[in-house]
């Protein structure tokens, strides 16, 4: 994530969205007891893979670009439906599984949208 970060900014691009896992934690999440039986889980099957991805959000969030950070939950290969319900933890905004079709679909709207500008929603179907 530091190399992507430093081409950007040597090619003077400041806009970065990428997904990651609910591990990744946001100030605006509550606690929430089925997202962290996920991430325990996660910690505990793969503990390397764990501290990679919350490295990498420290590292965007430290990062001066334009970011977005998309919290993933449990994937599916359904089709797109085109209903994404977009919010943080411990709120009752959000559920724990979303198509990948309705996750491409989401980040290319982002390109143009500033609504989660330097912001980590988490997203879910």
């Amino acid at each position: 994530m530091q190399n992507i970060i430093l081409a950007m900014k040597k090619h003077n691009i400041h806009r970065l969205i990428i997904s990651s896992t609910l591990s990744v934690s946001d100030p605006d999440d509550l606690p929430d007891f089925k997202s962290r039986v996920l991430i325990n889980l996660v910690k505990l099957i793969n503990r390397s893979a764990y501290e990679e991805i919350i490295n990498a959000g420290k590292v965007v969030r430290s990062s001066n670009l334009d970011w977005t950070i998309i919290r993933l939950p449990l994937l599916n290969n359904n089709a797109k439906s085109g209903k994404v319900r977009v919010g943080y933890l411990g709120r009752n905004e959000v559920g724990l599984k979303i198509s990948r079709a309705d996750i491409a679909d989401f980040m290319l709207k982002l390109v143009q949208d500033t609504k989660y500008i330097r912001k980590a929603p988490a997203i879910s179907n």
